[in-house]
């Protein structure tokens, strides 16, 4: 593995970046070659910089890529570590030799708008400190105004507990790693197949009244398995038929805590995201700008947006949650966002130097 050699201090004005977090499985990589697409046709020069060392599989050119200083697969070969033991090696790693990254930053051009793809293990933000000491280090020596985008998968709206939980981690990814910071509900067009929502799409993207979900908590406490021996005495059966209850009461606890915790703090809400619907990309690129202040290309173009988030929340609410079919025409505006297709057409339009 290659490690780093010291380098100066260096002050990179008005560097902006997206650090791109979320559990596995949430569409991180899809975002960062998503938003590169999108970005850029609004005239913004976009790279992704990849520090997901378990990553071997991108489906967008990357700037820096964490593979050339360590990977999972070469850790796990070499200390004989499993892959979550391995991902926490490589980013102790990359701490240590974070001259390494700081070097290939400052080669990239200053006007550059970067998107950081980051590893999937939530630990390595909720309980780890080597992430957030990289981003500290970052915002030290190269002057990068950092926003988290920290994606949930919207399928865990079709569960209770499962929702309590993520946002119970949105909350604590906040404050752990002290950013401005944008919360998606991803792969929005996948939500119907996953299952019947207990309320509507406006209720998980606001999150304004989660105690709501207790009462549908009971169906998604676990069950213990019931005593199948042979042997199993009458106490034994009895005892396994009374530890469901008790384990549904301590979960439901549990959560009715969670939200309490949540809505004390009030500072959850969601932006829903479908990765190929372009009024979705600008309504995300939208409130990343606005968390960041960013003053870039193509940023007054999604700041005159005018959005009506009740109205447009009921359009995602039909589209992709009870599959109306949208008229002819109609893909090709952006509705409740004040912009048809001839306006974006001027917006991508290539501009002259």
């Amino acid at each position: 593995m290659e490690g780093g050699t010291k380098s100066k201090d260096a002050v990179l004005p008005d560097r902006y970046a997206q650090v791109v977090i979320g559990p596995p499985g949430s569409g991180k990589s899809t975002y960062c070659n998503g938003m590169q697409q999108f970005l850029s046709a609004l005239g913004r020069k976009v790279v992704v910089i990849n520090l997901d060392p378990a990553n071997d599989n991108l489906p967008y050119d990357c700037a820096v890529n964490i593979a050339d200083l360590c990977s999972v697969s070469k850790v796990m070969d070499e200390h004989k570590l499993g892959p979550n033991g391995a991902t926490i090696y490589c980013m102790e790693y990359l701490e240590k030799n974070v001259d390494w990254l700081e070097k290939r930053l400052l080669k990239i051009p200053i006007d550059s708008y970067v998107l950081f793809d980051c590893p999937g293990q939530v630990e390595l933000v909720t309980h780890h400190e080597s992430f957030r000491n990289i981003l500290e280090i970052l915002k030290r020596r190269t002057s990068f105004q950092l926003v988290s985008v920290h994606l949930i998968d919207a399928s865990y709206c079709t569960d209770s507990a499962k929702f309590i939980s993520a946002v119970m981690l949105s909350l604590n990814v906040m404050l752990r790693i002290e950013l401005p910071h944008v919360n998606v509900l991803s792969k929005l067009d996948l939500l119907e197949k996953s299952g019947q929502l207990p309320f509507d799409l406006e209720f998980y993207t606001g999150v304004t009244d989660l105690p709501r979900l207790l009462s549908s908590v009971r169906d998604s406490a676990p069950k213990s398995p019931a005593v199948s021996s042979p042997r199993a005495s009458s106490s034994s059966d009895s005892l396994s038929h009374r530890r469901p209850r008790k384990i549904d009461k301590t979960f439901k606890a549990l959560n009715d805590a969670f939200c309490d915790i949540v809505d004390g703090f009030n500072l959850v809400s969601f932006v829903a995201l479908h990765i190929e619907d372009k009024r979705c990309m600008a309504h995300v690129a939208q409130q990343v700008d606005l968390a960041v202040s960013y003053r870039g290309p193509g940023s007054r173009e999604l700041a005159d947006l005018r959005i009506d988030h009740t109205e447009w929340i009921r359009e995602l609410q039909e589209r992709y949650v009870t599959k109306r079919r949208p008229a002819d025409g109609e893909e090709n505006e952006i509705p409740y966002c004040k912009i048809s297709e001839r306006q974006w057409k001027e917006i991508t339009a290539p501009r002259k130097r």
